[in-house]
């Protein structure tokens, strides 16, 4: 029963989520087929004399056989296209993981809560202003993390109390601030925000590369779902659910987000493939990772500095196109399904 049911599966997908699927197999259990006694018998960053710039299928003497070529450098390139692989796929599902995360809670709080749901007294803003910079200074200093914990969590309970003190309050308009956000991120190019932050930054690595992408990703799906999240508000359903006493957790975990779902996986298609073409360009333009991580991008830069070596650029080239393409038809035939 479970072999037919997972055949069954396996004949049900198209293409793209084959290919896809592909890629993925290739990230997690690729770097099985690298090593000495593997079928590609070069490590990525391993440096080879006198074979620099080979063409695919080539073998000399008793070496083992390059069997996609070498750059400029002499490493192999099969195995730096199993590595890139990895990298483009754990950077795209990092990226998706923290965009998704920030976008969630973000549409929830403009889409469901909106502008008169939270509210400030004048004693609460006055202690957020004259906290704040104590818990900057307070989380300088050299002090065990569980007592820095303790101490925001003595604070949240101080903010938190002082809503009971007689005093005039008003609503944050939290929709709106967040709409603002999404305006103000949107007229900054994010490759601008992207390639300022590497300039200062001297440490780089791929968990920076996620961060960053991850912190660029969110607007387009907070947007999304918010507007998705204030049609579902208007439906019945959900008044009916407000009208029977649920909580707002239960509503929203049972009733409004499985029926933003469908939207929120095509918002994460596209910010798979647009983290995957991101990080080649500036792995292309030499920023962000450093040179011992392979990426499809990398060795784009090297086919440039040698045209005839066609097949530095072709095989990258290639998944570059292929994995945007894909996830561009698992999009449409998702929408077409629909």
């Amino acid at each position: 029963m479970f072999k037919k049911g997972f055949a069954g599966v396996i004949k049900g997908l198209g293409w793209p989520e084959k290919f896809f699927g592909l890629l993925v197999m290739l990230a997690l259990f690729g770097p099985l087929l690298v090593g000495k006694t593997s079928l590609i018998a070069y490590e990525p960053n391993e440096l080879a004399t006198g074979v620099y710039y080979k063409s695919p299928l080539t073998k000399e003497g008793d070496q083992a056989i390059h069997w996609l070529g070498t750059d400029g450098l002499g490493r192999d390139v099969a195995s730096r296209l199993i590595y890139g692989t990895r990298t483009a796929m754990m950077i795209g599902a990092g990226v998706v993981l923290i965009s998704l995360v920030l976008s969630v809670i973000l549409a929830l709080i403009a889409g469901y809560v909106g502008n008169d749901r939270i509210s400030f007294n004048l004693l609460q803003v006055l202690l957020l202003f004259c906290l704040l910079p104590i818990v900057g200074f307070y989380f300088s200093q050299p002090i065990a993390l569980i007592y820095k914990l303790l101490f925001i969590l003595v604070l949240i309970l101080v903010v938190y109390w002082s809503q009971y003190v007689p005093l005039s309050s008003f609503h944050l308009p939290v929709d709106t601030l967040i709409i603002k956000m999404i305006e103000i991120f949107k007229t900054i190019p994010a490759l601008f925000i992207i390639l300022s932050f590497f300039a200062v930054n001297s440490d780089p690595g791929i968990l920076n590369v996620i961060l960053i992408l991850g912190l660029m990703s969110w607007p387009n799906k907070t947007r999304l779902l918010r507007a998705e999240i204030l049609r579902a508000k208007s439906q019945n359903y959900i008044k009916n659910a407000q009208i029977t006493g649920l909580g707002h957790w239960r509503i929203i975990t049972s009733h409004l987000l499985p029926n933003v779902i469908n939207p929120l996986l095509v918002a994460c298609c596209f910010t798979f493939s647009s983290a995957v073409l991101l990080e080649s360009t500036l792995s292309f333009l030499n920023v962000g990772l450093p040179h011992d991580i392979p990426t499809w991008g990398s060795m784009l830069r090297d086919a440039k500095e040698y045209i005839p070596a066609w097949w530095l650029a072709v095989f990258p080239g290639s998944l570059l196109f292929l994995i945007i393409l894909t996830l561009n038809a698992i999009v449409e035939r998702h929408s077409l399904n629909k």
